[in-house]
């Protein structure tokens, strides 16, 4: 049985160039907290390395900025950046629709297959 490896979106951040990305410890937190989420992607890539069979689950929506149209998916985000460390986009796949932490745990939760094949409701 393949591996099943979720990364969970936090903040995204846009850069001086008007890409979006995840966000690196020394940038200044919000209202949600600490940032840092880029740790994240890049310990899902090493993951990878260590496990190439692996499927990578990108979860988050838009959260914080659902009323912004112009701001990408976290999850998107997410699987952009792992593409650019190696990690292929066939083997990973996007959980758009959470707004919150937990929403991304429900929503990866329906995702994946009981041990019959089904996937849980």
């Amino acid at each position: 049985m393949e591996k099943v490896i979720a990364v969970l979106g936090g903040g995204l951040i846009k850069d001086k160039d008007g890409r979006w990305r995840t966000t690196n410890f020394d940038e200044a937190g919000d209202e949600f907290g600490t940032l840092g989420d880029r740790l994240r992607v890049e310990a899902a890539a090493c993951l990878y390395e260590r496990y190439p069979g692996s499927l990578f689950v990108a979860s988050g929506g838009q959260g914080q900025y659902a009323d912004q149209a112009d701001v990408p998916t976290v999850a998107s985000v997410i699987k952009r950046e792992l593409i650019e460390l190696g990690v292929p986009e066939q083997q990973i796949i996007l959980e758009e629709n959470s707004g919150s932490s937990w929403r991304q745990l429900l929503e990866i939760k329906k995702m994946m297959p009981r041990k019959t094949g089904r996937r849980s409701k």
